[in-house]
């Protein structure tokens, strides 16, 4: 059998056509399937903004109203953002963080993994927030189901919000 180049080219038109209908598809659904429901739950009391990653990408950016509790905001969002997509989806939280509450936050995480991993959730917290006020910095810290909340704020508008995961099966010790 003899192929000519009229056979290549009305196959590689035919699969340059199924290339475009798949991504075509892949983009509706990730549209109608991901996108919309997560847009919905965009009506959490305390979410400002939420943003979704590129299609190739599954994650959640979401911005906090100002005054909003990141402990009752973040898992409302979890769910909904579970519900909709039918798996966990990774949410990172948009912040407006001085480069002095990042650097306190730095200095902290050591103490925040040592008191999430060993359960000492007192002696970090009185530890966290002393650091905070010396560097004349308010501190909030929350104790969810899943997450530890921790919120640095300078009083003048600024925030920085972190979401820690806590160890499954860890220590309850307080």
């Amino acid at each position: 059998m003899r192929v000519s180049l009229m056979h290549v080219g009305v196959a590689a038109a035919g699969a340059a056509i199924m290339a475009a209908a798949l991504l075509l598809a892949v983009g509706w659904y990730h549209r109608a399937a991901v996108e919309a429901p997560l847009a919905k739950a965009a009506g959490i009391p305390g979410l400002a903004h939420t943003a979704l990653g590129p299609p190739g990408q599954t994650g959640l950016t979401i911005t906090l109203a100002p005054g909003a509790d990141v402990a009752r905001v973040y898992p409302a969002v979890e769910a909904a953002a579970r519900g909709a997509v039918g798996h966990p989806v990774p949410i990172a939280v948009q912040d407006n963080a001085t480069a002095r509450e990042r650097a306190l936050w730095a200095n902290l995480q050591f103490v925040v993994a040592t008191g999430t991993a060993t359960g000492q959730y007192v002696a970090m917290q009185r530890t966290l927030v002393a650091d905070a006020r010396t560097a004349h910095l308010h501190l909030a810290l929350a104790l969810g189901s899943a997450h530890l909340y921790v919120t640095m704020a300078d009083g003048r508008g600024h925030r920085l919000i972190r979401v820690v995961p806590l160890p499954k099966g860890g220590a309850a010790r307080a």
